[in-house]
């Protein structure tokens, strides 16, 4: 299956984000595919905001391996066929 997980907390982190990770690397070892949707700084209590005359961006944020709040940006996503690795959005 593949499951979105969403949050508007803001990037992955222990500070803002702490149990994101977890959850995905739960999820991926239960065999599913999974997609994350952040935003790229605190975004709570925003839900019915409007960006109005804003473009939208999408960047793929990827854990690093020995700490994951060190992860890499990128402009494009990673195949989603390399179930090994994953890309948050």
């Amino acid at each position: 299956m593949h499951i979105l997980v969403v949050n508007d907390d803001g990037p992955p982190s222990n500070q803002s984000s702490p149990y994101v990770h977890s959850l995905v690397n739960s999820l991926q070892s239960a065999g599913h595919t999974v997609s994350v949707v952040l935003p790229h700084r605190q975004r709570s209590w925003i839900g019915k905001a409007h960006l109005v005359g804003a473009t939208v961006k999408p960047m793929y944020f990827r854990p690093g391996t020995l700490h994951q709040d060190d992860g890499t940006i990128h402009h494009l996503p990673r195949d989603i066929r390399r179930r090994n690795r994953w890309s948050w959005r």
